[in-house]
């Protein structure tokens, strides 16, 4: 995409949490970002920081920093669209961001009814219940007002041509399209085989949010080092989400694909079945991997998901920030009972990231200069090209006896998955070249796999010899990633 919105190139999302960072510090680090070759900028907006007032008869919203500077994001928005980038706005209602409650206000977490999964356990944040977002519930009601507030005094006061694009919820509604099917919030509705519980979310948000711009869902790629359910759960959702008919980005926060096999599985899988557009990969996060305050991990999961495809890459954080305001910080003891360590959750947040909340360079600057050169300088030849594969996706022999000694790990858990599975594009994924029922323990090699079905205008091969090579196909031949 150029500046001026046509699809020429990959695009470059920049994540700017202005709530953490002083507001005389949103010019320069904004300019920053823009002199990076950021295109667009995005950002949470969380409920419980801009709903003001002590008692229910006075609470209100501010947008604009009538009572804390902080607060204006509607400034911020027009900043970034002074400079010439566009604007992802993100206003939940949850939003997780490693805010208090996700941004949900205090009130909202006592006396409304919880989301409650299949086995009776609730979704929590900081030790306490989330609130159903079962269409029919009060909190419903409350998240309504909530983002008519954001549509008619933000979305519809910035200028329109900035928007990119605005999310509705987040990695599903509240997080639980990376979890597995026996931990969804069980409505009634769903139980009669009704529309997708997370679908029906979108709905009502999308209805609430009022205006002409274009709604996003954000769909997190899941772990496998996580429960097995998690995958097949994850693909069989897909094409409900496909159906509902919303633009769709992902999420790639699966750890670290360049350390982890897990990781890598999960990008590459993800790239083939989820959405191709990235709203958020790790640069510069790390309160979970202190290996992102280094240049390595950030570009290879870049350069991974644009030679999958990707049509946006996501630099979260783009800024490095220190000053926090005092309602989203989250309490100690919630993220104890978590399981989290409070001392890993103090400032800054994402020591990381390529820019400081000044404007200067960051610890992973010249490795993200790098990389937007690149995109801006060659990313239109990947809207030229396609990806192809010149074979089934198969597994090496000398893996064979890893999958029939340890049957739950990651490589066999993905090849159970997806060898039942045909990708409209890709066909056959994975040949069969491990027993699905091997018990533990076994040392023998791998019987040698069948011969695995082509896909179409190939012929026929040994799929266990045959090496997969990933080509990005145009009219003048071929350009070869991956071999």
């Amino acid at each position: 995409m150029t500046r001026a919105g046509r699809k020429s190139r990959p695009i470059l999302i920049g994540e700017f949490p202005y709530y953490r960072a002083d507001p005389e510090n949103w010019p320069g680090a904004l300019v920053a970002m823009c002199d990076l070759g950021i295109d667009v900028v995005s950002m949470y907006i969380p409920w419980r920081l801009h709903e003001v007032g002590e008692t229910a008869n006075e609470l209100g919203f501010d947008f604009t920093g009538r009572t804390h500077p902080q607060r204006d994001v509607v400034r911020f928005m027009g900043l970034a669209h002074d400079l010439g980038m566009k604007t992802l706005p993100k206003p939940g209602p949850y939003i997780h961001a490693e805010v208090q409650y996700g941004g949900l206000p205090d009130r909202v977490m006592d006396g409304f009814e919880a989301y409650t999964t299949a086995t009776g356990r609730h979704l929590t944040s900081h030790g306490r219940p989330l609130p159903s977002f079962r269409p029919d519930t009060r909190f419903v009601m409350e998240a309504r007002h909530w983002l008519t507030a954001v549509s008619t005094q933000v979305l519809q006061i910035v200028p329109s041509e900035s928007l990119y694009a605005v999310q509705i919820g987040n990695e599903g509604a509240c997080g639980e399209v990376a979890l597995g099917s026996d931990r969804q919030d069980i409505w009634p509705a769903n139980r009669n085989g009704d529309e997708n519980i997370t679908v029906q979310a979108w709905r009502w948000i999308s209805e609430a949010l009022t205006g002409d711009f274009r709604r996003m869902v954000n769909i997190p790629l899941v772990s496998l080092a996580d429960e097995s359910n998690i995958l097949s759960s994850w693909i069989d959702a897909q094409e409900a989400f496909r159906a509902a008919g919303f633009y769709q980005a992902r999420t790639e926060w699966v750890g670290n694909p360049a350390a982890a096999t897990d990781s890598l599985i999960s990008i590459i899988i993800g790239s083939m079945f989820g959405a191709s557009e990235v709203a958020e990969s790790n640069w510069g996060f790390t309160w979970s991997d202190e290996a992102y305050k280094e240049d390595g991990p950030a570009i290879f999961a870049s350069m991974l998901s644009l030679m999958l495809g990707a049509s946006s890459l996501s630099y979260y954080p783009a800024v490095v920030t220190e000053h926090w305001h005092p309602a989203i910080t989250e309490d100690e003891p919630g993220l104890r009972l978590e399981g989290l360590d409070p001392t890993r959750r103090r400032p800054p947040y994402c020591p990381g990231a390529p820019i400081h909340e000044d404007g200067s360079h960051g610890a992973t600057y010249r490795s993200a200069t790098r990389l937007a050169r690149f995109v801006h300088g060659y990313g239109h030849y990947f809207h030229r090209t396609r990806l192809t594969p010149s074979g089934d996706i198969v597994f090496d022999p000398s893996l064979a006896s890893v999958c029939r000694c340890d049957p739950s790990g990651s490589l066999a858990r993905a090849a159970r998955v997806i060898a039942q599975r045909r990708h409209p594009d890709y066909g056959t994924l994975v040949g069969p070249i491990f027993e699905p029922n091997a018990s533990p323990g076994l040392t023998e090699p791998a019987k040698p796999a069948p011969q695995v079905c082509p896909s179409p205008g190939q012929a026929p091969h040994d799929g266990i010899r045959q090496p997969l090579t990933i080509e990005r196909v145009d009219e003048s031949g071929s350009i070869r990633i991956v071999g």
